[in-house]
């Protein structure tokens, strides 16, 4: 397995390609040092650089400076993001909930509702409920740590891709 990153902030551990070229690679995520994947690590390639690829354009456009609307302790901005506020109400909520959605990889994270904020920081969470995971992410570095990410998969999941061309 190959760690990308920073498990004490943000991880993605990837295995190498199996040797079928199923277009599955297993991948274990750690934020604030906590192993937040569950059994099912199987992610499907062709998705997850997709899905890579627009967290990285996100992260790009996720401001440095703080939303004075997104600010206070890890929950209450969860909470915020989640179901709203009066600091944040209808199509504001719609679009900030929607613009800070993070983490959405397919399967090891299906169990996982994470937001980028402005700062950025991140907040992850099990859906079911539980403790709020919350790190402040240096934007170079979780940019690193995305593309870093994606060109592994790239660099290492050629067959299956060039099969599948028509």
């Amino acid at each position: 397995m190959r760690l990308i990153g920073d498990p004490t902030t943000l991880a993605l551990e990837l295995s190498p390609p199996d040797e079928g070229d199923t277009g599955l690679r297993a991948v274990r995520v750690f934020v604030c040092g906590t192993l937040v994947t569950d059994q099912s690590t199987q992610a499907y390639v062709p998705q997850l650089l997709r899905s890579l690829h627009a967290d990285t354009l996100r992260a790009r456009a996720t401001p440095e400076t703080p939303d004075a609307r997104l600010t206070g302790t890890p929950e209450s901005v969860f909470r915020t993001l989640l179901s709203g506020s009066p600091a944040l109400t209808g199509l504001d909520h719609c679009r900030a909930s929607a613009t800070a959605r993070f983490l959405d990889w397919g399967s090891p994270t299906d169990h996982l509702l994470a937001y980028l904020v402005p700062g950025p920081r991140l907040l992850c969470a099990r859906r079911e409920g539980g403790r709020i995971l919350a790190t402040a992410l240096p934007k170079h570095r979780l940019i690193t740590t995305l593309t870093d990410a994606a060109r592994d998969l790239e660099t290492n999941y050629t067959v299956f891709r060039d099969r599948t061309r028509t």
